[in-house]
């Protein structure tokens, strides 16, 4: 069925849900507007999509309208004095800000506003010259008022306030007024005032902790409603039991906040759970739950042995589920668990997480202090533990001597490796053929490594996906540039090394993402967008004060010279700047930077460097996002 055949009844149906803005949000007088996200969509573009849907979506667009702009502002106001008509829709209006002498238009042409949201966050530099001046002409049923706990004092607000003041008595229609948090000031006593001397107030919405305050103030009004926003504590509860007639208007937005009262527990000694089920039924369930209970918990001191103490089943069940995942805190705990797997072997199937040192890398006393017997006994207990605990999948701190043989027994289990390990020398690369299973590792390690050519395994790490380096020795590049590495897709780089550049020669082809540090992409002698044609995603971790700094090499028939940038997005204005990305990297969508953070307001959109980097970017359709991915949208300009 074509659009224009379907009535405008369905049609307003259909576009209401999208261009509906809820009461709530329209009232929202936190001190982020909730219309401040930077990548919202304009609803307006529903009415490009047909005539009918033009026609009938207008009244519903103007019905409510949020300026928060002066570019908005004067767009409307022109709008509205070329055709008054449009005018007439709008019921809601939410002002923030004072946005100059467009205002008084809008103000005059919309007689049919019901409510008025305003604010008193208005800077000096902001004109209300128009606002003060259309106060006069409406008259609201509703007003919503955002007030500045700092008592913003200049003359722009004043002017504001004294209109305001002006205007109230003439408002006849008004009985409903809403009120932030924090109202109990000078500027807000003065509004009270004005409005308890008209005595036509029937609904107030306020805080908890300001109804009294506000009710003195309010009492010879008709109220038969005051609605208390957000959380309420008991302790007003109780101060509303001293004011009955206060206490019968009061209605709250959610449950009170009762004082916790200590629960008695009732425990029936004969309770049996499951007693219906079968044996098997009944261990197969419990053995789900305590495989929840012996994970390692936070904190870290919080002991798992109760569990096991509770019967002879639960101790049954839960014991091989205790030593699936084991927190070792000292040379002892390491020697302990030594001790007891060799006693019982049933359980070296199931250990598969060891976290802790395993053995003392910090000793509290001076160097002379230092128990060398202690160590030797944790390594040799490690290797032993590692030679029986085949099943292991991750790992902590170890020496050498135990990564090998972490390999030797563990090699087809392991998965991830983020621990560093202790410096061995002349180290054969033959270890890393063992290790078929892993998939993440994160080198920390200055081993040096003998015989690389003919030791290191073609086949080996087959599996690694994500490889970072945090420290290595230059003979560790060497072993894996002789690798194959076929699943390797992810590379974080935290130091630089003279065998880096042909690493990336050899495995740059098979990267999608990579995490390098500017002082590294500075040292490079090559250029990592060549070496890595499939990059996906590069992040660069900087300072707050640098975008980038880099060395880009131009590619095609562009120049053979390097290009060095440093990009300081204070003083990123030039559009022969922006516009050097596009020719480079005729892909790029999107730059996401992690500290970039949106203004919600006009004036610090007119001062944010990110905003005007990312309109320049846009020209070149490049997305500047910031670190939840949300893009700017260019702002009205007129």
């Amino acid at each position: 069925m074509a659009a224009a055949a379907l009535p405008d009844e369905l049609i307003s149906e259909i576009l209401s849900p999208a261009l509906k803005v809820s009461d709530e949000v329209f009232a929202d007088t936190t001190r982020v507007s909730p219309f401040a996200d930077p990548d919202s969509e304009s609803t307006s573009a529903y009415l490009l999509v047909c005539k009918s849907w033009l026609r009938v979506a207008t009244p519903l667009l103007y019905s409510v309208v949020v300026l928060r702009s002066k570019s908005q502002a004067k767009a409307l106001g022109l709008a509205f004095s070329k055709n008054k008509s449009l005018a007439q829709f709008v019921k809601k209006l939410r002002v923030e800000g004072g946005f100059g002498a467009p205002l008084g238009t809008i103000l005059k042409c919309s007689p049919n506003i019901a409510d008025l949201f305003l604010t008193f966050r208005i800077w000096a530099d902001d004109s209300t010259a128009g606002l003060c001046k259309g106060l006069s002409l409406i008259s609201p049923t509703r007003l919503i008022l955002q007030l500045d706990g700092k008592q913003t004092g200049n003359k722009t607000v004043a002017n504001l306030e004294d209109s305001l003041l002006e205007a109230i008595p003439k408002w006849d229609r008004l009985t409903a007024l809403e009120l932030p948090g924090d109202v109990s000031n000078g500027r807000t006593r003065r509004v009270l005032n004005a409005l308890g001397n008209c005595k036509k107030l029937e609904r107030v919405v306020i805080s908890s902790y300001n109804v009294l305050w506000v009710y003195s103030r309010l009492k010879a009004c008709p109220l038969r409603v005051i609605r208390l926003k957000g959380q309420s504590s008991h302790s007003v509860w109780l101060r509303l039991d001293e004011e009955p007639q206060i206490k019968a208007l009061v209605q709250f937005d959610s449950p009170v906040n009762v004082d916790p009262q200590p629960l008695v527990h009732c425990w029936d000694s004969f309770l049996n759970p499951m007693v219906s089920a079968s044996p098997e039924v009944q261990e197969s369930i419990w053995e789900r739950v305590l495989s929840f209970a012996m994970l390692p918990s936070e904190p870290a001191n919080l002991s798992r042995l109760p569990f096991l103490l509770v019967s002879k089943t639960f101790n049954r069940l839960a014991l091989p589920c205790y030593y699936t995942h084991l927190r070792l805190k000292d040379t002892m705990s390491t020697c302990s668990l030594d001790v007891l797997l060799r006693q019982y072997p049933a359980l070296t199937s199931r250990v598969r997480t060891l976290y802790g040192p395993l053995r003392d890398e910090e000793n509290p006393f001076d160097d002379e202090d230092v128990d060398p017997v202690g160590n030797n006994r944790a390594t040799t207990a490690l290797l032993s533990v590692f030679s029986h605990a085949t099943g292991l999948q991750r790992e902590a701190s170890i020496p050498w001597e135990a990564f090998e043989a972490l390999a030797s027994n563990s090699g087809k289990t392991l998965q991830r490796f983020t621990k560093s390990i202790e410096t061995g020398r002349n180290i054969s690369p033959s270890v890393f053929a063992r290790l078929t299973a892993l998939c993440v590792l994160d080198w920390a390690c200055n081993t040096s490594f003998i015989d690389v050519p003919t030791e290191t395994p073609s086949d080996g790490l087959p599996n690694l996906s994500m490889l970072q380096l945090t420290s290595q020795d230059p003979s560790f590049l060497s072993v894996l540039k002789q690798m194959n590495l076929p699943s390797l897709r992810t590379l974080r780089l935290g130091n630089y090394d003279s065998e880096m550049n042909d690493f990336l020669r050899v495995h740059g082809s098979k990267l999608t993402e990579v995490v390098i540090l500017c002082d590294i992409l500075d040292n490079l002698d090559i250029n990592i967008f060549e070496v890595c044609p499939n990059l996906a995603l590069i992040t660069i971790p900087i300072d707050q004060e640098i975008f980038v700094r880099a060395k880009f090499h131009a590619s095609g028939n562009l120049s053979n010279d390097t290009q060095s940038k440093a990009l300081n997005p204070k003083h990123f204005s030039s559009k022969k700047t922006t516009g050097w990305f596009k020719p480079r990297f005729p892909n790029l969508r999107e730059i996401q930077i992690d500290y970039c953070d949106w203004p919600t307001n006009e004036r610090d959109i007119n001062k944010s460097y990110w905003v005007r980097w990312a309109d320049m970017l846009l020209k070149h359709n490049i997305d500047l996002t910031d670190k939840n991915g949300k893009k700017w949208r260019p702002r009205l300009k007129v």
